[in-house]
C-alpha cells in the first residue's frame, strides 16, 4: 500500500521534492494475505493493530516499501481492510479502506465486470455474490451496509 500521495496531497510531485513523516497503518479482517518483513525496523504492515511506519518522497520515488504484505497464492481473491492515521500540525486524518484483490486475470475480469454493471453498491454486492469465490466478501459487505 503506498500513502505518499495521501500523506503529501499538497506537494507537487517532482525530481526536486523531498518529504518525509510518520503514519500510524495497520491491516484488518485479512484474507488470503499474510504479514511478511515484521522482524524489521519500519518494515512490513503490522496485522490487526498499527503501527508508525515512515512515508517518504525524494527525487521523484516513494520510500520505503514498508507497508507490503504477502498474497496467499492459493486464494482465487485477497481482501482486507486497512486503517491509516497521519497527523500533521494542521488536520488529523484517517481514512480507512475495503480492498479486493483478485490472483488471477479470469477473476480480475469477472470482478470487472460486475462492477461495470453496477449503479450503486447494492447492486455491486448482488453481483459480487454471483461469483462463488465472492460469496464472503459479498456477505461481508452486505454486513457492512445494513449495520
Amino acid at each position: 500500500m503506498m500513502y505518499h500521495a495521501w500523506t503529501f496531497p499538497e506537494i507537487k510531485f517532482d525530481m526536486d521534492v523531498v518529504a518525509s513523516t510518520d503514519v500510524w497503518m495497520g491491516v484488518f479482517d485479512a484474507q488470503g494475505i499474510t504479514p511478511v518483513h515484521l522482524n524489521l525496523v519500519d518494515g512490513g504492515v503490522p496485522f490487526e493493530g498499527v503501527e508508525k511506519r515512515n512515508v517518504v518522497i525524494h527525487h521523484g520515488a516513494f520510500s520505503p516499501e514498508n507497508a507490503q504484505f504477502q498474497m496467499d497464492d492459493k486464494a482465487s481473491v485477497c481482501s482486507f481492510f486497512s486503517l491509516a492515521v497521519h497527523e500533521s500540525p494542521q488536520i488529523i486524518r484517517k481514512v480507512v479502506a475495503y480492498h479486493i484483490l483478485p490472483r488471477y486475470e479470469i477473476n480480475a475480469d469477472e470482478i470487472s465486470a460486475v462492477v461495470s454493471k453496477a449503479n450503486n453498491l447494492s447492486e455491486l454486492v448482488t453481483g459480487l455474490s454471483t461469483i462463488d469465490y465472492m460469496t464472503n466478501v459479498a456477505k461481508k459487505l452486505s454486513t457492512i451496509l445494513t449495520s
